[in-house]
């Protein structure tokens, strides 16, 4: 009421207030006039009912002001006279001005409106809604999501309050701002949890997310954009699904964004493009390998008009999954055709170095390790020096590099590579635990082959222990590492161990290479046990399966091994004399330098002959074994044992002294497992 008096005393008493100024009556009326147009933005300011016509009422002041500074410029006779009057418009066209165009959100602005509006619970309820949503913005700016969310709710609730908790779309759209601050705090946390793969949390934010947006296309005016929202939100939901194996929800959210993409932008293909290629890399987490490739295909057929950089890039990353598919499924052939047809730019490094990365596991597949080694350590020099997806990518290649050592006997290489690649792991916490446990498997692996079985033991261990505490959720190494452990303890004399490891390792239906070492580990449990016939039928299926995929590689050379010792525990001579044959032509062609797998083979063979009562067949092949031996071999290791016997042995069918080699032999068992084991008794037999 007051505000309205001092309007309406400058609107018709500006002739009276103004007397002491000496201008003329009309100036003064005029005066009086702009100096109350101005003051007429302070009622719908206060009441937070401005309009853009009210914008303009503080140029009444404004034009007083100009007026008075052009009389006093012009030297009028009473000119300092008329400062008082200048100081009032100035201070008028202050107020008004800061009323008509200060924001809400200026602190000390809304404020002041709290003030003029104490009493009036909408107003203030508005006004809180404002000072909730600066919070929100400050909050927001510092990634600090959660205090983001507090105050975007804090604001929907101020809101509320303000429009009476009426629900009509008219007055919902009013507060429809405040759906879009929550929709990005919850993104925001979403984010934040997924970088740290806590994917339920993330999960249940990005769902509340898809809410708020929701309710943003009820009520905003801008639905094309916030249909974009939706459709990547959830592609993230799907994302959140699929790292919890929840793939049959993944799955409909992944084909609910592409559906959703489709609707609203039917002529777009880059975009759909993506979210198919996405359905297609959850198929292949499946294993779902065909499918998913056939999804990737279609994914680079919708891309085939779009000749942007972009589109080169997408493409070529499809490609490389439908790499990665024929690598999973063992068609390493059909891979190593399907990289060969790329042509990767160099300039596209991130894309050339991982063709290279998987060109490098398709030929330590294939058994070609010095090619395997060369890609690889190619790569490898690359993603030292990287910074996109360098982590993952440079454990898969130092990973990769050091089985490709240990396949080609290069024991210190491969445990110096492998310690280091621990090292880093173990430096990286938590965020890298299964590598690190990986790891271990690698290193247990480098020492068993060694020789070192203690360690190797431990090794395993630790990783087992890790892995079995993982959730279902989690990708864990079974049931390779329980094969591992079942050769390991075939070794060290544990059968029942041996046994109980073996009997976890599951077989898939579909015969695959990948299997082979799973049913040589079986085959070697059942064989130590003495269930020939079993053994045989694990060393024949691991056969059947390499005449596949590849007849020429370590497996099958070691599948045949097995059938061959099985033969000679069988007594049936001439058959494993005809399986070593073919596994020592094998590992000849595999490996033309010393390697510890051709002399193991020399070995057996030896054996054979002297089982055959042919010693002067078995010296060549027992001096081929001891040499191969000596050249990759530590002196301790418990191979050399296994050749001191078989001398004794030949020694003994010669009717030469066998005591000394029966005697090395004993040594070395005693050294390596102690008085129990049965090699150790078979030694000490023999030295009696």
């Amino acid at each position: 009421m007051l505000l309205y008096l001092l309007i309406g005393s400058y609107l018709a008493g500006g002739y009276w207030l103004f007397q002491s100024a000496p201008l003329s009556a009309p100036v003064r009326v005029l005066s009086g006039v702009g100096l109350a147009v101005s003051l007429l933005v302070l009622p719908p300011a206060i009441q937070l009912r401005l309009a853009s016509v009210h914008s303009l009422l503080p140029i009444g002041s404004g034009l007083v002001i100009v007026a008075l500074i052009a009389l006093m410029r012009f030297r009028h006779p009473s000119w300092p006279a008329l400062w008082p009057l200048l100081l009032r418009a100035i201070a008028v066209f202050g107020i008004s001005a800061g009323f008509a165009y200060l924001p809400v959100t200026f602190s000390p602005y809304r404020h002041t409106l709290l003030l003029l509006n104490h009493g009036q619970p909408a107003r203030t309820a508005n006004l809180r809604m404002h000072g909730f949503g600066a919070r929100y913005r400050e909050a927001y700016a510092r990634q600090d999501c959660a205090s983001a969310i507090k105050f975007a709710w804090q604001a929907r609730q101020a809101g509320q309050q303000w429009l009476g908790n009426d629900s009509s779309a008219a007055q919902q759209e009013k507060i429809s701002g405040i759906y879009e601050l929550l929709f990005d705090a919850y993104t925001c946390t979403a984010d934040q949890q997924y970088a740290r793969q806590h994917y339920a949390q993330a999960l249940r934010s990005y769902r509340l997310a898809n809410r708020a947006n929701r309710q943003l296309l009820l009520y905003a005016q801008d639905t094309i954009f916030w249909r974009g929202k939706q459709v990547w939100g959830l592609n993230n939901i799907a994302y959140c699904y699929n790292y919890l194996q929840q793939f049959t929800q993944s799955d409909a959210y992944f084909l609910r964004a592409a559906q959703t993409h489709r609707r609203v932008w039917p002529d777009s293909t880059t975009e759909l493009a993506l979210l198919v290629g996405n359905l297609g890399w959850s198929q292949s987490r499946q294993q779902n390998y065909p499918l998913s490739t056939s999804l990737y295909r279609q994914a680079n057929q919708l891309l085939s008009t779009d000749t942007t950089q972009r589109g080169r890039v997408r493409r070529t990353s499809h490609a490389l999954a439908m790499v990665l598919n024929y690598m999973r499924q063992d068609s390493v052939t059909t891979a190593l055709a399907q990289l060969h047809t790329l042509r990767i730019p160099t300039a596209d490094t991130s894309h050339y170095y991982r063709a290279l990365l998987y060109e490098g596991i398709c030929r330590f597949k294939q058994n070609r390790y010095s090619a395997a080694a060369q890609q690889l350590q190619r790569a490898r020099r690359y993603y030292q020096k990287a910074e996109t997806d360098a982590p993952e990518k440079l454990f898969i290649a130092e990973s990769f590099l050091a089985y490709t050592y240990l396949a080609q006997a290069r024991y210190p290489a491969a445990d110096t590579l492998a310690a280091s690649l621990q090292a880093r792991l173990k430096a990286q916490g938590n965020a890298a635990a299964s590598h690190y446990y990986q790891c271990l498997i690698l290193r247990g692996a480098i020492k068993e082959a060694q020789g070192h079985y203690e360690p190797a033991s431990d090794y395993y261990a630790q990783a087992l222990r890790f892995f079995e505490k993982q959730p279902a959720t989690a990708e864990r190494p079974f049931p390779g590492l329980y094969a591992q452990l079942a050769t390991l303890h075939v070794t060290l004399d544990n059968l029942p161990a041996a046994r109980a490891y073996a009997a976890r390792i599951s077989l898939t239906p579909v015969a695959t290479l990948s299997q082979t070492p799973l049913l040589l580990a079986a085959a070697r449990v059942e064989c130590a046990s003495g269930n020939y016939g079993a053994a045989r039928s694990y060393y024949q299926k691991a056969q059947r399966i390499n005449q596949t995929y590849d007849r020429h590689g370590a497996n099958y050379a070691q599948a045949l091994n097995g059938l061959g010792l099985v033969a000679l525990a069988e007594n049936r001579l001439n058959e494993a004399d005809s399986l070593f044959a073919g596994s020592l032509r094998l590992y000849r062609q595999l490996f033309p330098g010393p390697h510890p797998v051709t002399a193991a083979v020399y070995l057996n063979y030896g054996q054979l002959r002297i089982r055959q009562r042919q010693p002067r067949r078995a010296q060549p092949l027992l001096r081929e074994a001891e040499a191969l031996g000596q050249a990759t071999l530590l002196p301790d290791h418990d191979f050399f044992g296994d050749l001191a016997l078989a001398q004794g042995e030949l020694a003994q069918l010669e009717k030469q002294h066998a005591t000394p080699f029966f005697e090395r032999a004993l040594t070395i068992y005693q050294r390596k497992f102690g008085a129990n084991h049965w090699k150790t008794k078979l030694a000490l037999s023999r030295v009696r």
